[in-house]
């Protein structure tokens, strides 16, 4: 990768300052541009209703570098004694993800309340989803971008991500702890287990090298029970993210971003 992008134009991505100069060290001076959200589409909507059930909302496409496995157990233990009072609701686009309905289906029939959509939709019924929800849950293992955290910001959703970069540099609410552990020592458990997809093209990665970022699912109950405890904390905190994309992470600021990078003046 490090190889690639010494000898790209321009590298689109959200890298954290600290992200930055790691890749300056090994001589990559290749600007970056951060990606971005509309705040004017993604923004509270005055006649929205919250779910009248507590709902937790994931968004991110079902594969093996979602944490979607993460998210369940989790959502397992902190539903335990509150079946009835809360949902996990899972929008999914990966239709390779062949095991998932049937967990979810398995989670129902002990009493759970477990959703799951796959498939795709509008962008005004994603914003409807962010709308009827109290918590989003971006939390992957592995990622290179956070639009799902940006856009939860913009809402004034709450959202619980993780504590690794770059998840961690956007706006939110709680991050899990994360320890690293190989591809190797989890691709199993997530691909078999799970039936997550693998993503990478086989042999492009060393997976006994390459780490992905593990949840402390045990943190992640506590972050659960935290907001789900202390909600109206949690809500003021979420309007104070949304002045943070405002002022931060538009997509007019990427524009300007991108123009000097380019050295383009108007």
């Amino acid at each position: 990768f490090t190889e690639y992008i010494k000898n790209t134009g321009l590298l689109l991505c959200s890298l954290s300052p600290k992200s930055q100069s790691e890749y300056a060290k090994v001589g990559v001076k290749t600007p970056a541009v951060n990606i971005g959200v509309d705040t004017e589409f993604f923004k509270p909507q005055k006649d929205a209703q919250k779910s009248p059930i507590f709902q937790i909302l994931s968004v991110t496409a079902a594969n093996f570098r979602s944490g979607l496995n993460h998210t369940l157990l989790a959502f397992e233990q902190f539903a335990k004694d509150k079946k009835n009072k809360v949902r996990l609701v899972i929008k999914n686009t990966d239709e390779r993800a062949y095991k998932l309905s049937r967990i979810c289906q398995i989670y129902r029939d002990e009493g759970y309340r477990v959703d799951y959509i796959c498939e795709r939709q509008t962008i005004q019924q994603i914003r409807d989803l962010y709308s009827q929800s109290h918590i989003l849950c971006y939390n992957p293992v592995v990622t290179d971008g956070g639009i799902p955290a940006l856009e939860a910001a913009a809402m004034e959703l709450p959202c619980i991500t993780t504590d690794a970069i770059p998840s961690n540099i956007y706006p939110h609410s709680e991050a899990v702890k994360t320890a690293e552990k190989t591809i190797l020592e989890v691709k199993d458990y997530l691909c078999n287990k799970f039936g997550l997809p693998y993503t990478p093209p086989e042999t492009w990665v060393n997976e006994g090298w390459a780490t992905v970022n593990w949840l402390d699912e045990g943190d992640f109950v506590t972050k659960f029970n935290k907001i789900y405890s202390n909600y109206d904390f949690y809500l003021e905190k979420a309007r104070s993210n949304r002045i943070i994309v405002e002022k931060e992470w538009r997509w007019s600021n990427s524009c300007d971003q991108l123009l000097k990078a380019l050295n383009y003046e108007i």
